[in-house]
């Protein structure tokens, strides 16, 4: 775990005191965290997960989809696909489809 900390956290260019002063702990704290030193809590990982659209099994290194490497957009297009019905999801698609071989 404490490698894939790091890694989320460095890709998205946050300092250990933004992501500490966000999970409302000192900065000793949470390096702890990235070092392996100390667990964070379950309450803890929930809000690292959230933060960083992951899931907790990939905090964990127990799932290996690099999901960090997602832009912002591409995050908000999965989680607003998720919200509408397959028709719609299937509409935007091939609207996609569409718009790449205009090119």
């Amino acid at each position: 775990m404490p490698l894939r900390l790091k890694e989320i956290r460095e890709c998205r260019q946050i300092t250990q005191q933004e992501l500490a002063d966000i999970l409302g702990c000192t900065p000793v704290t949470y390096c702890r965290y990235e070092t392996g030193a100390r667990q964070p809590s379950i309450d803890t990982l929930l809000k690292l997960s959230e933060y960083f659209n992951v899931t907790v099994d990939y905090i964990l290194g127990k799932d290996p989809a690099d999901v960090s490497a997602l832009s912002e957009y591409e995050i908000a297009l999965v989680k607003t696909s998720r919200e509408v019905p397959n028709h719609v999801r299937q509409d935007v698609l091939d609207y996609l489809e569409m718009k790449k071989s205009q090119k």
